[in-house]
């Protein structure tokens, strides 16, 4: 009577650009840049997965298996020092040479929240390979302006084992 509950702990990397301001520390707050920054996200989670019985297909036997899983997230956003991201805070190379370039990169954001998800496993019977996609829906709040509070991820895979 009590449903197979299945624990995953998964690590993930991602680059993509989100919007957000940079300027120069010497520059009025007026003079602020919106821009699509490269940011590399780095985090890990854990998830509790539900097997959906009326999601398995064929019934008797069922090769592909539909799923739901939620559970806590913590991740990692930071600017990636790009020459784009020199060029747009600098005017000069003396400037650049003088200034502490890494101080663009130390907004790094540290957040914990917590995922949803809804995936599908393919997986002949006796056969100890799986082909597994799912969609992952991530929320995190109190995120810095430059990283985003909610966010999907598309994500496929294989797992091995006999169940």
């Amino acid at each position: 009577m009590i449903p197979m509950v299945n624990l995953q702990i998964s690590l993930e990397a991602a680059f993509a650009n989100y919007t957000g301001e940079l300027h120069p520390a010497d520059q009025e707050i007026d003079d602020l840049k919106s821009d699509n920054l490269p940011y590399l996200r780095a985090g890990a989670d854990v998830s509790a997965i539900f097997n959906v019985p009326f999601l398995a297909f064929p019934p008797i036997t069922p090769v592909v298996k539909g799923y739901i899983g939620a559970g806590p997230s913590a991740q990692m956003f930071g600017p990636v020092l790009s020459g784009e991201l020199a060029t747009d805070n600098y005017d000069t190379s003396t400037e650049a040479l003088t200034g502490d370039v890494t101080d663009l990169v130390d907004d790094t954001d540290f957040r914990f929240g917590f995922h949803v998800l809804l995936g599908a496993r393919i997986k002949p019977p006796a056969f100890p390979l799986a082909f597994k996609v799912q969609g992952k829906y991530y929320i995190f709040s109190d995120a810095a302006e430059a990283t985003p509070q909610n966010f999907m991820v598309l994500q496929a895979g294989f797992e091995f084992g006999l169940f």
